[in-house]
């Protein structure tokens, strides 16, 4: 993952927050908005080799699903804003 450090300023959010909770060796590496701004795109990778299922808790959301993972799968998840459905798609997110 990429990071900006910044130093601390007035703000409305905390100066540490968690966004996802995951569990089973998955691993967030992308939080963003979409392409067509209506909603969130989340990737995930399963960083242990193994296959299973991992619960995602899209916890800045108060969303969260269950996916399966296979072995270093990497997953694009589209979040919309419109209904809060959670879904799979490709990685141009359609």
């Amino acid at each position: 993952p990429v990071y900006v450090v910044e130093s601390v300023h007035d703000g409305k959010f905390p100066l540490e927050q968690s966004y996802c909770h995951v569990n089973h060796s998955v691993v967030i590496s992308t939080i963003k908005r979409a392409e067509n701004n209506e909603g969130w795109v989340v990737r995930a990778v399963e960083a242990g080799g193994k296959k299973g299922s991992a619960n995602i808790d899209f916890t800045w959301l108060k969303l969260s699903k269950d996916f399966q993972f296979g072995p270093f799968e990497i997953k694009t998840i589209y979040i919309s804003d419109k209904d809060k459905s959670i879904r799979e798609t490709n990685l141009l997110e359609i």
